[in-house]
């Protein structure tokens, strides 16, 4: 039933101009879904007005994305043709060449005398900010599983082989993605001719139904389209198969992937192999944000695998873990079994605000940590009884609530522990991971899925609602929008 009726028109239109996003009707008799009637929310979410919209100066596709509008269109048509009311998000660029994020929810009120859907109403709004949040999140997730697939090949001891904890390390980033395949393939000079060689690999049940891609597997780069040469110079080959160049795809195709992201190793300056994620069930697009932490990942297990084949003959395993501790975005630091600081790296001074390295091993215990946690437990007998349990089970992941020293401010954090060699005894090395940041993030979040919610309640109230009931349709509707926004009062002025 169309909630556009003439008897109640006026309030309607009024109401609908107050929404966040535009409500419309669109007929489907042609192939650019023109549009018969739009709310004036429309000129906000894409620059063009009611009057452009309606007089087909523009149309609905003309405003999609032109990388989602193919599947936006199947996903309409498959849907609304079959009666069902079509939920979905996609981009579009507005009349100011913004593009941004759309939720839409429509619904067919009218039908041709053979049958077919004739026209639609729908409601869209901007969730680019939602997007945005949500795509920072992801980051973060896997920027997270980049800290413990670190932490994992971190704690590789010298004595013991590479394969699992490298496979862990795959198998974290490869999940963190929603991958199918992961693998490690080092090059090799075999007479003159370089091949890349299979080294190490990390399959998801999915990935273990496709093709098997055995270890040791070896290709000549003379079977390549000219990877030796992009690879040297430091070119990646990212994206879903249907787009990939016609030589790349013919090599790959036989592998029973969808997407794929190919990312060249360096050691040093020299190039070493190459790191590859395979999708196997989606068509996808790898971000080039993802691409930079999938590079610094790959990069860091090219560079561990090296390290471990020549700790027999090298001895600088210190200057190394100060290097890493250095780079890493965590606060790190290293304690001994009685609490004692015995090391941190840069990040822990910056996040602390302390003056130097000295002046964190000298304050954090006293100055860091409030006298209770949250749980009402004291601070420096939780933290005792965390530290020997990751020097029991070699491993401990907590909440924790840290402080500025010099001002009281509370940290929230999450802290990662993980038992490693130090000289000849074991260490505890602990990660701290801010939570203040994220903590926002999700806050804001809810808050906006908040107001979808509401905002989806009130249209669905006046959609269903009649000229008897109209009122009171209203006033559920401005008392859902005003909980929303958190404000003590909406008003509806009819002239």
């Amino acid at each position: 039933m169309s909630f556009i009726r003439e008897d109640n028109f006026g309030d309607i239109k009024a109401l609908m101009n107050t929404l966040p996003g535009m409500v419309y009707q669109c007929i489907l008799d042609n192939h650019d879904y023109s549009y018969k009637f739009v709310s004036e929310g429309c000129l906000e979410l894409t620059g063009y007005t009611s009057e452009e919209l309606a007089t087909g100066v523009v149309t609905f596709f003309d405003m999609v994305y032109p990388e989602d509008a193919s599947a936006l269109r199947t996903q309409i048509e498959v849907t609304i043709g079959a009666g069902k009311p079509f939920e979905g998000t996609y981009r579009i660029i507005t009349k100011e060449g913004i593009v941004k994020w759309i939720w839409e929810r429509s619904w067919i009120v009218a039908y041709n005398a053979d049958g077919s859907p004739h026209l639609i109403e729908g409601f869209d709004t901007d969730i680019s900010k939602q997007m945005l949040l949500e795509t920072a999140e992801k980051e973060r997730e896997l920027l997270r599983s980049v800290n413990m697939a670190a932490i994992h090949l971190l704690s590789v001891d010298e004595n013991e082989g590479m394969k699992d904890p490298i496979t862990t390390s795959m198998e974290i980033v490869g999940r963190a993605v929603g991958a199918d395949r992961v693998h490690i393939w080092r090059n090799v000079l075999l007479e003159d001719d370089l091949h890349f060689i299979h080294e190490y690999t990390w399959l998801s049940e999915n990935g273990k139904r496709k093709r098997h891609i055995p270890l040791g597997l070896m290709f000549s780069y003379k079977e390549t389209f000219s990877w030796h040469i992009r690879f040297a110079r430091n070119e990646y080959i990212s994206g879903p198969m249907s787009k990939l160049h016609p030589e790349d795809r013919d090599f790959l195709i036989n592998y029973e992937m969808k997407s794929i992201i190919i990312i060249p190793l360096f050691f040093g300056e020299k190039f070493w192999g190459f790191f590859s994620i395979d999708d196997c069930s989606f068509e996808r697009e790898f971000s080039e944000d993802e691409i930079n932490i999938l590079q610094s990942v790959s990069l860091m297990m090219s560079s561990v695998i090296n390290r471990h084949s020549l700790i027999t003959k090298l001895h600088e395993a210190n200057e190394r873990v100060s290097l890493m501790l250095d780079a890493s975005p965590l606060c790190t630091q290293i304690w001994d079994r009685n609490l004692n600081t015995i090391d941190c790296n840069e990040a822990g001074v910056r996040l602390y605000g302390f003056k130097d390295k000295q002046d964190y091993v000298e304050r954090f215990l006293e100055c860091c940590s409030p006298e209770y946690q949250p749980d009402g437990r004291r601070s420096d007998e939780k933290a005792m009884q965390l530290v020997n349990k990751a020097f029991m089970d070699g491993y401990c992941v907590f909440d924790w609530m840290h402080q500025m020293p010099d001002t009281g401010a509370p940290i929230p954090a999450e802290i990662t522990l993980v038992r490693a060699k130090y000289y000849n005894d074991d260490v505890v090395i602990g990660h701290t991971r801010d939570l203040r940041e994220h903590n926002k993030m999700m806050q804001a979040i809810e808050t906006r899925d908040h107001l979808l919610r509401a905002v989806n309640a009130a249209a669905g109230s006046l959609l269903n609602s009649d000229s008897d009931n109209l009122n009171k349709a209203l006033k559920y509707s401005m008392n859902m929008i005003a909980q929303a926004v958190a404000v003590d009062y909406i008003y509806l002025w009819k002239k």
